[in-house]
């Protein structure tokens, strides 16, 4: 991925100042992608602005964690993703844009300790616990497979437990995302192929996605080998049966990264990350199943 990013500090009337702030995010990754025996070059990209309409001051320990309970913001975020390949059939992904207003909660408490009896010791009067963020999402947007054949606009909600801490036995506890979607066709070649005209259904959404530094159980050299797991299931309703027969009702979506990242020691100041990609299945709207390997490299990354 290429990232290049910026933050736009507003002026808060109400005197949150950096509190409230509009960040730019574009993010590329170049690659090659391998589906079924052909080769195809291939770029993801991840391009949003998000702003904090609404964030309660946090405090931040030396090791650059958040110790603020149960701290509350409110953002709104209009971005556009997706994977555009040399060979659209090969490409399993969609491209999307959307606007998100999403309301978050840490759910974090910090352990409250106070002098010990003897000198240097420390009493724990309070203890505390980090359960990660809670996310909550109102969504709409606009979605097509690569070759434009398949397009939807989509409403909805989503509600996701993001894992906020990935070293040690943590990373194996999963990052959850349940979304629902209204679905209203713009056009489907596939309907129009089955001699079908239906325009509206609704789909349900569940993803699971772990981090895990993989490289700290290997050895200090390793440190920056990470490993990027993200299941997805989709269920669409109110189809007609023709398409439930072709398999389009239900999909799910596997995929596997294992990356690198050189910080601090970028090859010729431009390499951040090099990694390779295995992922199974489709995501809507795209309607062709395929298995993909991708080898990439992000670029200039800030």
């Amino acid at each position: 991925m290429l990232v290049l990013g910026g933050t736009v500090y507003a002026r808060d009337p109400q005197g949150l100042q950096e509190n409230e702030r509009w960040t730019w995010q574009q993010r590329f990754a170049p690659g090659t992608l391998e589906n079924s025996g052909d080769w195809a070059a291939a770029l993801d990209y991840d391009i949003s602005l998000t702003g904090k309409l609404f964030a309660e001051p946090g405090t931040v320990d030396s090791s650059g964690n958040d110790k603020t309970e149960f701290r509350k913001k409110l953002e709104l975020r209009l971005g556009s993703e997706g994977s555009i390949a040399t060979d659209a059939d090969l490409n399993t992904k969609p491209l999307k844009a959307d606007a998100r207003l999403a309301f978050a909660v840490n759910l974090y408490k910090a352990t409250r300790t106070i002098p010990g009896d003897k000198p240097k010791t420390r009493k724990v009067i309070s203890q505390g616990f980090d359960l990660g963020r809670a996310d909550f999402s109102l969504v709409g947007g606009y979605e097509t497979d690569q070759p434009l054949d398949n397009r939807n606009y989509t409403a909805g909600g989503e509600a996701a437990w993001i894992q906020t801490r990935h070293r040690g036995f943590r990373g194996f506890v999963p990052s959850i995302y349940l979304g629902y979607d209204l679905i209203r066709v713009d056009k489907s070649q596939i309907q129009e192929d089955l001699g079908v005209d239906d325009k509206d259904s609704e789909r349900f959404r569940a993803f699971a996605k772990w981090k895990l530094e993989v490289g700290e159980w290997i050895s200090e050299p390793l440190d920056p080998l990470k490993l990027h797991l993200d299941l997805r299931y989709y269920k669409t309703k109110s189809l007609p049966d023709v398409l439930n027969a072709a398999d389009q009702d239900e999909t799910t979506y596997a995929a596997g990264t294992l990356s690198y990242s050189f910080t601090g020691k970028e090859p010729w100041g431009i390499i951040n990350t090099v990694f390779v990609r295995f992922d199974d299945g489709r995501i809507p709207p795209a309607v062709e199943d395929g298995s993909t390997i991708t080898f990439g490299v992000t670029l200039f990354e800030k």
